[in-house]
């Protein structure tokens, strides 16, 4: 038997802590937010092509079959529930049959905010150990729930040209 050699597998880690409740809770005001593509900057002609229906995960691929090509994309959130956090936000897009992570210009429902636009940064940072908190951004912000523009909350890209999102 030879001790020296040595043996290499895979492994594939998609969660280093288990679920517990606390997170649970978390994500469970997430439940009814919504993904919406545009290819009108205001998003007043969006198409939903996910709605978040399960607090039970934590890193969660979505696939979706629709074809059309789509400038614009954001997050949705339906209500402003204070311990709402994200750690990271990626979409993927399919151009000349290879897929990619889609990168463009951020853009929010209040582009001057830069408190809000900080908040958001953080889900495009590549660390998990920072995450966009609605606590934080609601606890220092002009606008408060209710407020003219804060019926609503939302982040997204408008992505460099027109990209399929199709798996």
């Amino acid at each position: 038997m030879n001790h020296n050699s040595e043996t290499t597998q895979s492994l594939t880690l998609y969660r280093k802590y288990p679920m517990n409740e606390k997170i649970k809770d978390r994500s469970a005001y997430l439940i009814g937010d919504v993904f919406e593509c545009s290819n009108v900057a205001n998003f007043s002609k969006a198409t939903t092509i996910h709605t978040i229906t399960d607090s039970a995960f934590h890193i969660m691929d979505v696939l979706i079959n629709d074809s059309i090509c789509y400038k614009y994309i954001r997050y949705k959130m339906k209500a402003y529930a204070a311990p709402t956090k994200i750690a990271e936000l990626q979409f993927y897009g399919k151009s000349e049959n290879s897929e990619h992570e889609l990168k463009g210009e951020l853009i929010c429902v209040s582009p001057n905010d830069q408190i809000l636009l900080k908040q958001i940064a953080f889900t495009s940072d590549n660390d998990y150990f920072t995450w966009f908190q609605l606590k934080n951004y609601l606890n220092s912000a002009k606008h408060k729930p209710g407020d003219d523009n804060s019926s609503e909350l939302w982040f997204g890209y408008e992505l460099e040209k027109p990209v399929s999102l199709k798996a």
